[in-house]
């Protein structure tokens, strides 16, 4: 196959890729490899493969980041439940909220660690 699909809607680029072995690119896609062609000539099957990789690259690479401030958000978020509860318990125990605080996130150490008890 060496024409092109031109879809400039993103539904039918999808259901294009998903549904066939090439790919639909944008308009301003293509215009922009016709402005690189002599650069990068492209002598494949699919011409539109190495847009397509580009751009599933780039999505790939900003999902892991997602992903990553995904789990440092929850990991605050449960570092700061497990401090507001730490500190409620030792005020409605007497304790010292410093030493409330200081065995919650041991607990929780030992937790992700595996550890089902406290060491000490």
């Amino acid at each position: 196959m060496s024409a092109l699909i031109i879809a400039d809607g993103f539904s039918c680029r999808e259901q294009i890729r998903q549904c066939s072995d090439g790919h639909a690119l944008h308009l301003a896609q293509v215009l922009q490899m016709a402005l690189h062609q002599e650069e990068n000539p492209i002598h494949r099957i699919y011409p539109e493969r190495e847009v397509v990789e580009a751009r599933e690259a780039t999505v790939n690479k900003s999902t892991s980041r997602a992903s990553v401030a995904a789990a440092a958000a929850a990991g605050g978020a449960a570092l700061a439940f497990l401090l507001a509860r730490a500190r409620q318990h030792g005020a409605a125990n007497g304790d010292s909220a410093d030493e409330e605080i200081e065995s919650t996130l041991h607990l929780a150490v030992c937790r992700i660690r595996g550890n089902r008890t406290p060491l000490y």
